[in-house]
């Protein structure tokens, strides 16, 4: 892959590679300054919540959280995007995930050991983003569903590091992560490669 990634970010810039959890921003649209005019979203199940045993991922979801719209607006449609600068792994349909993006935000080049995923989208996201494919921090990746289960539509999603989960406190710019607590992101849409 040549060029720059979408949003100009150029390729192999490795300032642009996360470092530490405070470089990740929340996977739904900002802007977060003013907290009352941008998306709100709420942990609706946080860290060990019963719902996120995966027997596939033993060692993912201690630390999962499922996020759902808190500001009037239905979660289902809701953009979802890529949390940080990295690499498609994963893209289509897992048990138990349902329609999920799994991304390498190390890919050789921190060592930070750092993946992501967003689970439960409303439709395959390989209509979005595909495996190899080195996307910028923002790039749509789906939208909100309610995929792999029967429950309301909302987004799954933990951070990962060496495989295993990791507490999210400080992303965003957020102190503490708390189950029903509400939030806001810094996340910029950045139109995916294959458009929308």
């Amino acid at each position: 892959m040549t060029g720059d990634l979408p949003g100009g970010v150029p390729l192999n810039n490795p300032a642009q590679w996360p470092l530490f959890i405070c470089d990740f921003k929340f996977p739904f649209l900002g802007p977060h300054d003013d907290f009352y005019h941008g998306q709100i979203w709420r942990v609706s199940c946080g860290y060990g919540c019963g719902l996120h045993h995966h027997t596939t991922y033993p060692n993912a979801a201690t630390h999962s959280i499922d996020l759902m719209r808190d500001d009037g607006t239905p979660s289902e449609d809701s953009w979802v995007l890529a949390t940080a600068r990295g690499v498609v792994i994963y893209s289509g349909g897992m048990n138990g995930y349902g329609w999920c993006v799994v991304m390498d935000h190390d890919h050789g080049h921190t060592g930070g050991g750092y993946k992501s995923i967003v689970a439960h989208l409303k439709s395959n996201p390989t209509q979005y983003v595909r495996v190899g494919e080195d996307l910028a921090q923002g790039t749509v990746l789906g939208k909100c569903g309610s995929s792999g289960g029967h429950w309301p539509a909302h987004i799954h999603f933990s951070i990962w590091q060496n495989n295993q989960s990791t507490p999210i406190d400080g992303i965003s710019g957020d102190a503490h992560i708390v189950e029903g607590g509400r939030y806001c992101s810094g996340n910029s849409l950045v139109v995916p490669p294959h458009g929308f």
